[in-house]
């Protein structure tokens, strides 16, 4: 992955030659997995660029892409039925922030649920530890009865 950042700033390299073909296709990759047949476009290309520009980096671009999955307007459910689910559209400088909180939203619930489960499988298992360690010491508490009875 390529980040401009970590290259010093340089700008150069970003719209042309091969660090710009991998960022291209690693935007392109990560949006295919929506919607497979879709090639880039040259308006694609361009916001890229442009939001590489800004400073963003390759993953706050995928990010906006999976935030703007996450909003149904853009995936048709509007008044004209329409999707707007471009990958120059998820790039827009006006759309590029909103886009990237929804997905960082999304993936903080996805995360909290995710502990949620997990932390009350572990209470589960706690209480299951518990009532056979329980049981255990019924089953000892009976021996030691019958033994005293038979003893007696």
């Amino acid at each position: 992955m390529f980040n401009y950042r970590q290259n010093g700033g340089n700008l150069s390299n970003v719209t042309t030659g091969k660090d710009a073909m991998d960022t291209y296709s690693e935007i392109n990759d990560h949006y295919k997995r929506y919607r497979p047949r879709r090639k880039l476009k040259p308006a694609d290309r361009k916001a890229i660029a442009a939001r590489h520009k800004d400073g963003y980096t390759v993953q706050d671009m995928c990010d906006a892409i999976d935030g703007m999955f996450l909003d149904e307007f853009y995936l048709g459910k509007n008044n004209r039925g329409r999707a707007y689910d471009r990958i120059d559209i998820a790039l827009r400088e006006s759309n590029i922030d909103a886009f990237i909180d929804k997905a960082t939203e999304h993936q903080e619930s996805q995360d909290r649920k995710q502990r949620e489960r997990l932390e009350k499988i572990e209470q589960e298992a706690e209480q299951a530890r518990q009532a056979n360690e329980y049981r255990k010491r019924g089953a000892s508490a009976r021996d030691a009865l019958r033994e005293a009875l038979k003893r007696h």
